[in-house]
């Protein structure tokens, strides 16, 4: 059975850019139903996990590129029918490797006014594991924060200027914690917290230098110690936005994986 589950995870969803394709959006929509259909109901430890992982194989394409296919109805009735149940298999511990990822996908292809409706809980649950001592747990939950920030700054363009800041001052305040040398979680790609910085530039600019960038080159700091590692990550996210300033680059992609 789990076998049969991981070679259907090269099917693709069709992302439609015409009217006329819409069908072939929902009959696709119609296929991630049935396997939701299926997750909900198989009792099977390994073989739930196994359903979990397939839908996340096929939304993360359908994530990175989603506009306005967040409003077909089929969608929204998908991803209403599955996050409350999903939420609470990420609850549970035998279940959160399996549920954190179809979590942040559900929200990642939902509509912007159920993605800022539910992000808030699920990103305070993410913060709060990011220093789990079990490295899985704190590698998945910042994978989820990774795509979350994405969908909050680049697509859904925030919500209100306090709220944002808030959020941020927050995630920030997590990953590099005040009077702390290191980051967190601390074996995790130093390329994955450049980009984050990355994407916060993309709509709030300033707290990007002043709160983030400039608190790790030590320039806010009177006395100026040095910590490598995170200098490493300010001298870098400076010069990605730097340059992306210089180019007028588009907004950068969703990410696939984790410092990618």
């Amino acid at each position: 059975m789990i076998s049969l589950l991981m070679a259907m995870k090269f099917v693709k969803i069709k992302i439609f850019l015409k009217t006329n394709q819409v069908d072939d959006f929902e009959l696709g929509i119609k296929f991630l139903d049935d396997l939701g259909s299926f997750l909900l109901e198989v009792k099977d430890k390994d073989v739930k996990h196994a359903v979990a992982g397939l839908l996340v194989e096929i939304l993360l394409p359908v994530a990175a590129q989603i506009k306005r296919e967040a409003n077909i109805p089929a969608l929204i009735t998908f991803v209403s029918k599955l996050y409350g149940p999903t939420n609470e298999l990420a609850s549970k511990k035998q279940h959160k490797l399996a549920a954190y990822p179809l979590l942040t996908c559900l929200l990642c292809v939902s509509q912007r006014q159920f993605f800022l409706s539910n992000w808030v809980p699920f990103l305070n649950n993410a913060l709060a594991n990011l220093k789990n001592r079990d490295s899985r747990i704190s590698r998945v939950a910042l994978e989820s924060l990774y795509r979350l920030l994405w969908v909050y700054m680049i697509r859904n363009n925030c919500d209100g200027n306090s709220a944002t800041r808030t959020r941020l001052e927050s995630i920030c305040g997590s990953l590099f914690p005040k009077g702390n040398r290191g980051i967190v979680p601390r074996d995790a790609p130093l390329n994955i917290f450049v980009k984050i910085i990355h994407f916060i530039a993309q709509q709030k600019l300033d707290f990007a230098f002043k709160e983030v960038i400039f608190d790790l080159l030590a320039c806010n700091r009177s006395q100026r110690s040095l910590y490598p590692e995170r200098m490493n990550i300010g001298i870098r996210a400076l010069m990605v936005i730097a340059d992306g300033l210089q180019q007028k680059d588009e907004p950068p992609a969703m990410p696939k994986s984790m410092g990618k």
